[in-house]
């Protein structure tokens, strides 16, 4: 089969070279299954997928395409939902010895379609070329009449599913510049939280998110508040309640800062806040009348599907709150700390946590002379001009001088580009030891 992988340009074929393209099962029962999907479609005229209203509100014409960054770069083959990368398949060390060639034009040998998984694509740096990027620090800013966020067409009363493509405008021109399927990129927009805007995006500053986020969780419903104890259930939502709690959310705002324009804007921006909280669970009663979202609102929601029901991630909640105070504060006594979370919080919401899984890859502990916690803001990316792992160890023990190794991984993890096992990695560099059943590093 090797002597057929590559057919270069000759007097017949012309200036085109054709390669050997190796189709995986996944992406051929991805094609099927879209396949199926639109011809169940066609047998029920009243029924439109979720998929398919990504197509309409992006304005995209063919759910499969081959997509890269430029001209010589690796093409990527996009279903609706998934994202397929081409890549040389290589058969001998012989050949993965050789560089990792990232031009298509490089590739010696039979090629093989790879599927990427959501953290590979969350890795995909956007390109925001021709697309302004707007902060929004305060909802008071879009009573000014000359903000740059104000649009005709974005009256609450009299949206259309054209005012709506001219909304998602940005987003379509950034999507045909980033090689990922429809429905992913709908993620990757929640995950980097960037608002469609017309032709700009917006994003919001951290403390009017947890202005928005403390909104959202004051109108859960009284019904899933708590077990007795005072601790909030992991409850989940149809989608009737999440539209409540995003309307009654909406309303709120505009009463208290008096808006007038921009109103779709803001149930946009809430709408984002939620989904980022949120993780999503089976339907079981998605075939229930009464659980679809208004007409047109089922395409401002994002990814939000009938086929799924919402729960609250409490752990990612708690987290941006604790990361947001010691943001501000730099350090903290744990006790202190904890207090200033239930204090930021609505009255109605108090969910268990784990202090430690919360603090783990943005702060270190340490023990005071006094026994108390004293914890520390600190983020990997402050310590990237400390670029071989030597030099990192010796920082991070300037910190203290005992680290658990679950709470130095995330500091040390992007230097160990061999994937060799954490502790072993460790020994090169430091004492590595048990104590209590607990691995702790410690300087040579």
């Amino acid at each position: 089969m090797d002597l057929y992988s590559i057919l270069n340009p000759t007097s017949k074929l012309g200036n085109t070279s054709y390669h050997l393209v190796q189709l995986s099962k996944e992406l051929i029962d991805d094609i099927n299954k879209d396949d199926n999907t639109k011809d169940d479609n066609t047998n029920n005229n009243n029924t439109m997928s979720d998929n398919e209203k990504l197509l309409i509100k992006y304005q995209v014409l063919e759910s499969h395409q081959f997509k890269s960054t430029d001209f010589l770069s690796t093409p990527y083959l996009t279903t609706i939902n998934s994202t397929f990368k081409l890549r040389q398949q290589n058969h001998s060390n012989c050949v993965m010895l050789l560089n990792d060639n990232k031009s298509i034009l490089n590739f010696n040998n039979y090629l093989i379609m790879e599927k990427q998984n959501m953290s590979q694509l969350n890795n995909i740096k956007l390109n925001f070329k021709d697309i302004n990027i707007i902060e929004l620090k305060s909802f008071t800013e879009l009573n000014d009449s000359n903000n740059e966020y104000n649009d005709d067409d974005d009256d609450l009363n009299c949206v259309t599913i054209k005012n709506l493509n001219n909304i998602f405008k940005s987003c379509k021109k950034l999507f045909e510049n980033t090689p990922i399927s429809i429905v992913e990129f709908d993620s990757l927009l929640i995950f980097n939280g960037l608002i469609p805007n017309f032709n700009s995006l917006i994003k919001i500053n951290s403390n009017l998110e947890m202005l928005i986020l403390n909104l959202i969780l004051s109108f859960i419903p009284n019904d899933n508040d708590n077990d007795g104890n005072g601790n909030f259930l992991l409850s989940s939502f149809s989608n009737n309640q999440i539209e409540q709690i995003i309307n009654q959310s909406s309303e709120k705002i505009y009463k208290k800062f008096k808006i007038l324009k921009n109103q779709h804007l803001i149930k946009r921006i809430i709408i984002n806040v939620w989904k980022r909280y949120t993780i999503n669970e089976d339907n079981e009663d998605n075939n229930k009348e009464n659980n679809d979202f208004q007409t047109l609102d089922q395409y401002i929601y994002y990814s939000l599907s009938n086929n799924f029901k919402s729960k609250l991630n409490h752990n990612k909640i708690i987290k941006f709150l604790t990361m947001t105070i010691l943001r501000k504060e730099k350090k903290i006594l744990l006790n202190d700390l904890l207090i200033q979370i239930r204090l930021n919080l609505p009255s109605n919401y108090l969910p268990n946590f784990e202090i430690n899984e919360i603090l783990n890859g943005f702060s270190y502990l340490k023990k005071l002379d006094n026994n108390e916690i004293e914890i520390n803001y600190l983020l990997p990316d402050q310590l990237t001009i400390f670029k071989n792992p030597k030099e990192r160890f010796e920082k991070l023990f300037t910190f203290k001088n005992q680290w658990p190794i679950e709470e130095i991984q995330p500091f040390i993890i992007s230097l160990n580009t061999k994937g060799i096992k954490i502790d072993k990695f460790c020994l090169k560099y430091c004492r590595v030891k048990k104590i209590k059943n607990r691995t702790v590093l410690m300087r040579r």
